[in-house]
């Protein structure tokens, strides 16, 4: 008997050795990307202005709001400054290898340890090139609390609980799901062990909230807008930036949903019959917050999204049958299945993007996708990239040379002119909508919006910390702005309310890379704002844009969700709502409009501001949607006329209240010290956007309507 127990354990502690060899052999093949050049476009740009805001000494909550944290630039290393790169890389690479091992550790905690070690280093691979870095962080952090909780190491469950407040610094959507997991896994432990000691990782994780962000914010006050901020983004991006699934790259909606919906049903009959065991139940209940968030990230925003749900539910699959008993085969190998169905899809739609993007679905092209996935993932290509991973961590002169040919080729992308360059150069500069990466690049002083990106200012709130920047004390001295926009968006209509102030505080003075130029001005031209018109339509109701003389005319719409429209929101996404142009050169186009911020005013004739801001003038606009049950009926609409500074009036009915424009924003002449919540003391032009904001706890003038 002693001796059946030695060779038991004997092969136990040997296969233990394989395993762990074979995982950590494959992270050391896998390295993730060590070194992110500059470029342009939209998200080389955000990741570099992470840096920038790191390096510059920006601060979250006074200076900057975005969807990453101040902590965000750890997930894309990036040569902006060497202590920053890394910090990048040490962040990476610990999740990278945590990663592998924690697979290693799942896998010899089950009955079927060789079979789910084979199951789990093949795919491992795959989905981690799938997710990239953060979305690694959130299922290294599933399984790590996982392993501690199934063996009551509270100590450890502590230590997580400080990390996941430390990944809310990083960004607000991993903070979120990594502390869902925490929740989870304290409630299990107290109601297992019905002592209040469970409870120190949820305490654990509340100071080293407020500690890390006294840390990296300097006061309460900014933290606490920091805080708010993030709220913004999160109640901001469910509705603005919802894609609809398959209308994208040709994947049609059943290729992505079929894959979902039997998924969902299968994995049902799956645990219906398992759950009974602990070790499923505790896995399948810690798992709900990561379940839900990796949905809500991949349908809400169903374009190259929908690979983060597809990957992290197939490795929830291939865990959960991990956790099944020996004569849950049958169950095992449905849940394999779905995996690899989940995994396909993930793959087929990285292909119809990056592969075979416009040619028709057929079997062809599917192993077409498959083949060139494979040979990236597990081929040669996939050890070339890790090669020269490692020379980028080896050699600093050779990383620095690569970095730098970056940035010469960004240059060519933007060719701004030598007088340009020279005319900017000693001023400081804002990059519009949202290439930043032209500031660095050509060495000029950057003074960004604190959301540095317009597509992301998609609230109220975030807009009006952005009109701010534009009419304050620290307002760039020029602005370069590109009419761009994502998401079949009208480029004026992305964060109007800035937009605004961008207008009535700069002129146009040149152009150059396909960028408008514009100033500051010494003084705001806009003075006093005349209600027009104002009515109560439907979707489908035409609307005529009052013509005046050299007036600029803005459009306030105001749309709410009924109560389907606030289920749908929180379930999935509501059909967003289009807004037909018809332009005074007789062209017409639909939009898509970002009902949050159509209330803070759509520039539809630009008046004296075409000095500004050189926009066609729309003379007609209609609203529609596909679901209009998921909206009020009634849509609220004023149209204002903007008088310029000197101007008299043009006869039309002023409002009952005026609001003095040319104060559109009251601040201190230099850089304000303040959290961005209490710098904000605008004198808004009508009521509800100052109810809106005094409701938000903003300081609103006196002077508002």
């Amino acid at each position: 008997m002693q001796a059946e127990k030695f060779v038991t354990a004997f092969r136990l502690h040997k296969l233990n050795i394989v395993a762990y060899t074979l995982f950590l052999s494959l992270a050391v093949l896998t390295l993730p990307t060590t070194l992110w050049g500059v470029g342009p476009g939209l998200d080389l740009s955000w990741v570099l202005g992470l840096h920038l805001a790191a390096k510059n000494g920006l601060v979250f909550g006074r200076d900057i709001i975005f969807p990453y944290g101040p902590l965000g630039f750890l997930g894309f290393p990036m040569l902006v400054d060497p202590w920053l790169w890394i910090a990048s890389l040490t962040f990476i690479l610990s999740v990278h290898f945590a990663f592998y091992l924690c697979l290693a550790a799942f896998a010899l905690q089950s009955e079927r340890k060789l079979l789910n070690t084979i199951i789990l280093s093949s795919l491992a691979p795959s989905i981690e090139f799938i997710l990239g870095t953060p979305y690694t962080f959130s299922a290294l952090f599933l399984v790590a609390t996982y392993l501690t909780t199934r063996n009551r190491k509270f100590p450890h469950i502590t230590i997580l609980a400080i990390i996941s407040a430390f990944s809310f610094y990083f960004k607000a959507e991993i903070g979120l799901l990594s502390f869902g997991i925490v929740l989870v896994a304290t409630a299990w432990a107290y109601f297992k062990e019905r002592c209040l000691k469970s409870l120190v990782p949820l305490i654990a994780y509340v100071i080293s909230l407020v500690g890390i962000g006294l840390v990296v914010t300097g006061s309460l006050q900014i933290l606490d807008s920091f805080l708010f901020g993030y709220m913004q983004i999160g109640a901001g991006y469910q509705s603005a930036m919802s894609i609809e699934v398959g209308i994208r790259h040709g994947m049609p909606q059943w290729f992505i949903l079929f894959p979902l919906l039997t998924g969902i049903a299968i994995l049902i009959l799956v645990v219906k019959d398992n759950l009974r065991i602990p070790d499923t139940r505790l896995f399948f209940t810690l798992s709900f917050p990561f379940l839900f968030i990796t949905y809500k990230e991949g349908f809400v925003r169903a374009d190259l999204h929908v690979l983060v749900f597809f990957s992290c539910w197939a490795l929830f699959c291939l865990l959960l049958q991990s956790t099944f008993a020996k004569s849950g085969r049958r169950a095992s190998l449905v849940a394999i299945f779905l995996a690899l169905i989940l995994l396909g899809t993930a793959i087929q739609v990285m292909g119809m993007v990056y592969v075979s993007n416009g040619e028709p679905i057929n079997g062809a092209t599917l192993l077409k996708n498959t083949s060139v996935f494979v040979q990236n993932v597990y081929g040669f290509p996939r050890f070339q990239a890790t090669f020269r991973n490692f020379e980028y961590v080896t050699q600093p002169t050779l990383s620095q040379a690569t970095f730098d040919d970056t940035i010469l080729a960004t240059r060519s992308t933007y060719p701004l002119s030598e007088n340009t360059v020279t005319m900017l150069r000693g001023h400081t500069v804002d990059i519009l909508p949202w290439d930043d990466s032209l500031a660095y690049v050509y060495g000029l002083q950057w003074n960004p919006a604190p959301m540095f990106q317009t597509i992301t200012a998609y609230t109220p709130y975030l807009d009006g910390v952005n009109a701010r920047h534009y009419s304050s004390g620290n307002t760039p001295d020029f602005v370069l702005y590109r009419p761009e926009a994502k998401d079949g968006r009208y480029p004026f209509f992305d964060e109007p309310l800035a937009l605004m102030a961008l207008a009535c505080n700069y002129v146009h003075v040149g152009n150059d890379a396909s960028f408008f130029i514009l100033q500051r001005r010494s003084s705001d031209v806009c003075d006093h704002m005349d209600l027009l018109a104002i009515d109560e339509i439907k979707f489908g109701q035409p609307i005529q844009v009052p013509t005046i003389a050299q007036t600029p005319v803005i459009a306030c719409v105001y749309l709410e969700n009924s109560w389907l429209g606030m289920i749908s929101t929180f379930l999935y996404q509501v059909p967003k709502v289009m807004i037909n142009l018809e332009f005074n050169n007789g062209l017409s186009q639909n939009y898509t409009l970002v009902v949050a911020t159509a209330s803070d005013g759509l520039l539809l004739r630009p008046g004296f501001l075409s000095t500004s801001l050189p926009l066609p003038a729309v003379n007609q606009f209609t609203l529609f949607t596909r679901g209009p049950e998921y909206y009020k009926p009634a849509i609220m609409i004023k149209i204002y006329g903007i008088r310029g500074v000197n101007s008299t009036s043009n006869g039309e009915e002023d409002p009952p209240s005026k609001s003095n424009y040319s104060n559109f924003a009251s601040f201190s002449p230099s850089h304000s010290t303040q959290p961005l919540r209490d710098q904000l003391g605008y004198r808004k032009p009508y009521e509800e956007i100052s109810a809106r904001l005094a409701e938000y706890n903003i300081c609103v003038t006196a002077e508002t309507i």
